[in-house]
């Protein structure tokens, strides 16, 4: 995976080996959790991605690493949003295939029917599930995609 990740002060970090040393250092007293999310925000020229791990310490806070993919704008809602589940699985993937069990991928979908997205929940639970990761969408307690969300917008 060619992805750049970053510490939110923009320190490069490798995602597996931060992941693994977050992973021995707190595990045993925090039972740290790994979540996986994605967002995307269409901007005048092009479409912003950003895909978060993000690292929960039990009930003691989280942090997080991101990387950010900038491409040509994507009009298309469902071609937009079926890419942030791709991303997500992509870099889920890339952790597993590592030896590092990703808790969570949280999906930046809507189950309420009154949101867009609402169309394309059962679909995209469906390929994260089938691959055999745990997901989440809204209104569900979501950690990375938060995360993602607060960043794409800056």
């Amino acid at each position: 995976m060619e992805r750049v990740f970053r510490l939110d002060n923009g320190q490069i970090v490798c995602p597996v080996e931060h992941t693994k040393e977050v992973l021995a250092k707190y595990s045993y007293k925090d039972n740290v959790k790994v979540y996986v999310g994605c967002d995307s925000q269409n901007r005048r020229y092009n479409t912003s991605y950003v895909v978060v791990i993000a690292y929960r310490y039990g009930t003691r806070g989280t942090h997080y690493i991101y990387t950010r993919d900038n491409v040509k704008k994507i009009r298309d809602r469902w071609k937009r949003l079926s890419n942030e589940v791709s991303l997500s699985v992509e870099v889920a993937n890339h952790l597993q295939e590592n030896g590092i069990k990703v808790n969570c991928i949280d999906l930046d979908f809507n189950s309420k029917e009154i949101a867009r997205s609402h169309e394309l929940v059962a679909w995209a639970k469906g390929w994260v599930t089938n691959l055999g990761y745990n997901c989440t969408v809204k209104p569900e307690e979501q950690v990375a995609s938060r995360a993602a969300d607060h960043l794409v917008k800056h």
